[in-house]
């Protein structure tokens, strides 16, 4: 086989400390099962496992492991892990023997991501064979782990790492009773151990003339979902269902296995009989020939080749569908733009005006249909800022149907937070930047989307351009689980389109830095987010220049001074960042796309505004 150096941690833990989680069974056979794997790949001394079999397993010790084994220059190190898991938040966890009662004996797998792609190794893959369900306790809750990989230096750049997970976010994964009854199985464990040992076949490229096939994750990717829903059928347990899910950073020429290329046995040759004379007929009159059954005797009918285009048609099929002309009324607002403030009068002095000068900010809250949905609101760290009138005044859009809140924002040079208290008492901080109108969707427990639009883009009745279609489109698809997953395919969209459109919504920008980051892009940063403005928390901290003594200027800038969407919380600890507020308010994170809190963070994050 080729001489790339392969590194293989395999840690399992099927006892922790917490009397509400159960023992696990399959543990032993799946980490036995990716151990037969390993030997297949790489000497003995390149292979480390960790398990509770002869002992606790803890957090020094893996790190220490994985350390010692980074320092023998690998080209390629597999983390597998079967035991249980848990998201907090956005974080997830593996937990350790010790977890969760000793809180950083388990293993912070975004961190660990983070740090794996600053590291010496080109490629790295996590495989979690775990559960991924919300902690619903304050003590799981409450644990914040550590990263198992080594946090140097970046070394040449940001490197691949690929993470495959047994279910989505949010469910679990199952061990499932034989049908003898005396043992449990790891599904998930047994279907990955099969592909990366090439069964079925159609998961290994043979590209190449070298004596060896190999096995990447985005040839496994497509196929492990059918594979789980087969195995869980032939078990017969039709109470059960897994769907696995995966983020891989890699493309597709990276290998995670490899198997040799076996010569085919020569067949021996096949006697033919000889053919009959033209002239000989081989079924006498009167008899009926024998036809094997399921043979088709129809004649295969003659089909004449189809005519090439013209260029012209061709021309005609692949030109891009033209979108139908947009209405327009002389330059004036459409019918539901049109806002007032109370009253049947229209607000704008003119057909240009969307409401009086003092007006600069517009936020409206509406569900998925589209039905306005009344939330408290505050403005927050920025005393100066006010609403358009206290109580707040509402805008009514008269036939959209929506709710806005307009605000005076003029003593507040860059904007200010606006603290959202929703129907179910779960509280939020949205930034509010001037000369902007966002949209908020809400189902009244959380946030499901926001999106901003420049006021002259609602003042003038500007066209949403063919980018944000696209952009927005794809960000769509990709929250649709309810929290954003970064695909290549997405990353393709952000770079055609992000860099005219940034300052038109910034949230493409939160999109696109995410995608980036979480694929290992971190060069297209800078391309992303320069001249955005407003500049949120985010960008900061994707960027590494999140630092607690920037703080109080980014309070100038746009608050909050945390991440605005959910993922980034997890991605805090790698990037060193911290502060005394979010410390109080990550206990009471929810799972959500956008960052919500649970009620009882409503009193903080008032107290931080004061």
């Amino acid at each position: 086989m080729s001489e790339i150096q392969l590194g293989v941690v395999l840690i399992g833990v099927s006892t922790v400390k917490s009397p509400r989680l159960q023992r696990l069974q399959a543990v032993e056979p799946a980490v036995a099962r990716m151990r037969s794997w390993a030997a297949s790949q790489t000497t003995p001394d390149l292979i480390l496992e960790f398990t509770d079999a002869d002992g606790p397993v803890t957090i020094g010790a893996v790190t220490q492991g994985v350390r010692d084994l980074m320092d023998r220059g690998l080209d390629r190190l597999v983390i597998y892990f079967s035991g249980h898991g848990v998201a907090v938040g956005p974080a997830e966890y593996w937990m350790l023997s010790e977890a969760p009662e000793l809180g950083h004996e388990a293993v912070n797998l975004e961190w660990s991501r983070i740090s794996a792609q600053r590291s010496s190794i080109p490629y790295v893959v996590f495989i979690s064979d775990a559960c991924r369900i919300h902690a619903d306790t304050v003590q799981i809750g409450s644990m914040n782990g550590a990263s198992i990989i080594p946090n140097r230096d970046a070394v040449g750049g940001s490197k691949y790492v690929d993470l495959l997970y047994a279910t989505r976010l949010g469910d679990g994964a199952h061990e499932v009773r034989n049908p003898d009854a005396a043992s449990y199985r790891a599904v998930y464990t047994e279907v990955i151990a099969d592909l990366l040992t090439g069964v079925p076949s159609t998961v290994i490229d043979w590209a190449g003339e070298n004596d060896e096939g190999h096995i990447s994750t985005w040839r496994m990717a497509p196929i492990v979902a059918e594979l789980m829903r087969q195995r869980l059928d032939e078990l017969q347990d039709l109470s059960l269902s897994q769907d696995p899910d995966q983020i891989l950073s890699s493309d597709a020429s990276l290998w995670v296995s490899r198997v040799p290329r076996v010569p085919l046995a020569t067949p021996e040759p096949v006697p033919v009989a000889a053919e009959p004379p033209a002239n000989e007929t081989t079924v006498a009159t009167g008899e009926i020939p024998v036809v094997e059954p399921g043979t088709d005797t129809r004649e295969t009918p003659v089909v004449a080749p189809p005519e090439l285009a013209t260029d012209a048609e061709i021309e005609h099929l692949t030109a891009p569908p033209s979108a139908p002309p947009r209405p327009r009324t002389g330059g004036r607002l459409r019918p539901w733009k049109r806002w007032r403030f109370g009253s049947s009068k229209p607000a704008y002095r003119d057909s240009h005006l969307l409401s009086p000068w003092w007006i600069n900010a517009i936020v409206s809250f509406h569900d998925a249909e589209g039905d306005r949905v009344e939330v408290d609101t505050t403005p927050w760290m920025s005393p100066q800022a006010a609403f358009s009138n206290t109580p707040p005044e509402l805008v009514d859009c008269g036939d959209a149907g929506h709710l806005h809140y307009a605000f005076d924002l003029h003593k507040s040079p860059k904007g200010c937070g606006l603290l959202v208290t929703l129907p179910s008492g779960r509280t939020t901080v949205l930034p509010m930047p001037q000369n902007y109108a966002i949209d908020v969707t809400t189902d009244g427990t959380t946030i499901t989307g926001v999106t901003f639009e420049e006021l002259d883009q609602v003042v003038f009745d500007k066209p949403t351009t063919p980018f944000i279609r696209d952009m927005r489109a794809f960000v769509a698809s990709a929250s649709a689980s309810g929290t954003f997953r970064p695909t290549r395919e997405g990353l393709r969209v952000f770079d055609a389109n992000v860099v005219f459109e940034r300052s038109v919504d910034p949230t493409l920008s939160l999109y696109a830095a995410y995608t980036a980051v979480t694929l290992g892009e971190h060069e297209r940063l800078a391309t992303y987010s320069t001249g955005t403005d407003p500049r949120f928390f985010d960008l900061d901290l994707l960027s590494g220049s999140a630092r607690p003594e920037n703080f109080g200027f980014m309070l100038l800038d746009c608050p909050p001074p945390f991440p605005v969407m959910t993922q980034g919380w997890a991605m805090l600890p790698a990037f060193g960042v911290t502060s005394h507020l979010i410390e109080q308010l990550q206990p009471h994170l929810t799972a959500s796309l956008w960052t919500v809190f649970q009620p009882e963070a409503a009193p903080i994050l008032r107290a931080a505004s004061a």
